[in-house]
């Protein structure tokens, strides 16, 4: 989540340090919990397709990879659909 600014603190004041610390707290809490949610929904859809998934491979997987999130922090969104969706958004398959 340090990605842009290389793992620095680049603020002067302390009060602006903290509001740095914070933000990447909120954002990585953001990314951990989205990740933790997606994984769940994932092994449920493995599980239903009857692939067998045991507690003890899933109990090794982990929310704080970091290999989907774009750490340039551009991102698109159809604001139209998103808004219209109910519930979260699909898995995608595999291929995509």
């Amino acid at each position: 989540m340090f990605f842009a600014r290389q793992g620095h603190v680049r603020r002067r004041h302390l009060d602006d340090q903290v509001d740095q610390a914070l933000c990447l707290t909120l954002v990585t809490n953001a990314a951990v919990l989205w990740t933790t949610t997606y994984l769940g929904d994932a092994l449920d859809a493995l599980r239903a397709g009857g692939y067998p998934v045991a507690d003890e491979d899933a109990a090794h997987l982990t929310p704080a990879q970091h290999d989907r999130i774009n750490f340039y922090g551009t991102y698109a969104f159809d604001l139209e659909t998103e808004l219209q969706r109910e519930g979260r958004r699909p898995l995608r398959s595999p291929a995509a």
